[in-house]
């Protein structure tokens, strides 16, 4: 049987929305990992085929596809998307690719590149779940998804109002646009085929403004200049918009106005807000610190972000906020955008601390703390929000906001050590007590020199528990590392139990 362009979107949102049944129906973490990876690999091949129909002017080719095809179709789809896999991980990574047990792909990483990237998504995912997980029980589903969104916005934008603008709409209008559609699509499993002008005056009837529908129809509809169809997720189709129920139950609202914004060149807005936030930090600790020195000379512009001074020390800190990727490729790009932006603060700051014009200029500012850059330690840092397996680039040393965060507030951050045979948890300290002894200059210098250091190395247990479970075991791939040994890390945790337990029994 024939069917036609409208028959096949249907087709790949229905195989969308079993795979999200069968989700929530399954069990084990490996049945939900594999049907959350297919329907993201489905969603990513019907971008990549609707993008090639807009490109090649071909988008009404797929009419005279048949059933079987269909079904081809989507199992090649998720082939695809897995050879791409292996070849970006072959390609940024030290890595031997071998066929062993069970017809299994293994991947041996003779270096750290792909695990270092899963090490700095940590973090991330570790928050993000965190907020997925908030107590909003109390609350219906589209509330409940409204309010995730708003916290998660305010997080990660730095913002407590939510009135910044993107591409000309505030954040908090942004949180009314996703819930609009996921409204619409909550209790729906077809396709929804809505008349352009309907879904307008709809929109307007809804309190959207006609300038804030020109940008939904500009950004939010796919087209051949789009990524994806996670961040532009209605399609049009003659003089229709189709919506995806299963699609918009599947966006991560926030990684999706992340990608659209960075994709439209806005992204750089949430830098002024993060130095502000960090400033704002710093001060609410009684620390000295001021922000935003800047001067010119000859035509050139220089820059310097936050200055901290402590112990005649002073501490210039660089804030770059950077877009999470969570592949391999986007954590080698992170890594070449963090090198340009070390180059460029060392120029910034070779002018201020040794061109003469340069020290007038930053002397005139730190005068409003007493001090002045020759009779001063200079100890640079970049900070950022992705976390990276170094502590030192180039002279510069690397450091993640939230570390920060932790030492600022003498938060010591732990991890937590499951038991899957007595089903308990064991809280574990990661850094020495001595890293948060006191906010003097020495102690940050320590700090910074050994914010990678943990006490006990949760690597191994990572690598077991998140690499093969629930990243690479999606798509068949498995990942081994040199000298790995469970018992002696086990063995290691008890101990380490044991002795906090006593701790605690002692306080």
């Amino acid at each position: 049987m024939k069917c036609s362009y409208l028959d096949l979107v249907e087709r790949f949102n229905d195989q969308i929305s079993m795979n999200l049944d069968k989700l929530s129906e399954a069990s084990s973490e490996y049945e939900q990992e594999q049907y959350l990876v297919s329907s993201e690999n489905i969603i990513l091949g019907l971008g990549t085929l609707l993008r090639d129909g807009f490109k090649n002017n071909k988008s009404t080719c797929f009419q005279n596809t048949d059933d079987k095809n269909s079904n081809d179709l989507l199992v090649l789809i998720q082939l695809l998307n897995l050879v791409n896999d292996i070849i970006v991980n072959w390609m940024f990574g030290d890595v031997e690719v071998n066929t062993g047990l069970f017809n299994k792909l293994y991947i041996r990483e003779n270096q750290g590149i792909i695990t270092d990237r899963i090490f700095s998504f940590l973090e991330y995912y570790n928050l993000n779940n965190a907020k997925n997980l908030k107590d909003f029980d109390n609350e219906n589903e589209i509330i409940k998804y409204s309010n995730s969104f708003r916290e998660k916005l305010k997080e990660f934008f730095y913002s407590e109002d939510l009135t910044e603008e993107y591409l000309d709409i505030k954040l908090e209008r942004w949180v009314s646009i996703y819930t609009y559609f996921y409204k619409l699509a909550i209790n729906e499993k077809n396709v929804l085929k809505i008349e352009i002008e309907k879904l307008k005056n709809d929109l307007l009837q809804n309190k959207f403004s006609e300038a804030e529908i020109k940008v939904i129809f500009k950004h939010l509809v796919f087209g051949q200049s789009k990524n994806d169809l996670f961040s532009s997720f209605l399609i049009e189709y003659n003089n229709f918009i189709l919506l995806l129920p299963s699609l918009i139950k599947m966006i991560e609202p926030l990684k999706s106005v992340m990608v659209l914004f960075t994709n439209n060149n806005e992204i750089s807005k949430k830098g002024s807000k993060y130095e502000e936030n960090i400033h704002n930090l710093l001060l609410r600790y009684n620390l000295s610190a001021i922000k935003n020195v800047k001067t010119s000379s000859n035509g050139e512009s220089y820059e310097l972000d936050i200055l901290l001074y402590i112990d005649d020390t002073l501490f210039v800190i660089e804030c770059k906020t950077q877009f999470q990727h969570d592949n391999v490729r986007g954590y080698c790009r992170n890594i070449q955008e963090l090198d340009y932006y070390i180059d460029k603060f060392k120029r910034n700051l070779k002018y201020f601390t040794k061109d003469e014009n340069g020290k007038k200029s930053i002397n005139s500012r730190l005068k409003a703390i007493n001090c002045n850059i020759d009779n001063v330690n200079v100890v640079p840092i970049l900070l950022t929000n992705i976390s990276y397996p170094f502590v030192e680039r180039e002279g510069i040393y690397i450091l993640n906001d939230t570390k920060l965060y932790n030492f600022i507030t003498a938060n010591q951050p732990m991890v937590h050590y499951f038991d899957n045979k007595n089903k308990e948890y064991f809280r574990i300290g990661m850094l020495s007590p001595e890293l948060f002894r006191n906010k003097k200059a020495n102690t940050f210098i320590d700090f910074l020199r050994n914010n990678n250091n943990y006490e006990i190395s949760p690597c191994c247990a990572i690598e077991e528990i998140f690499l093969k479970e629930k990243i690479f075991k999606r798509y068949k791939l498995y990942i081994t590392r040199q000298n790995f040994n469970k018992d002696t890390y086990d063995r290691r945790i008890e101990r380490y139990c044991k002795q906090e337990d006593k701790f605690n029994s002692i306080k």
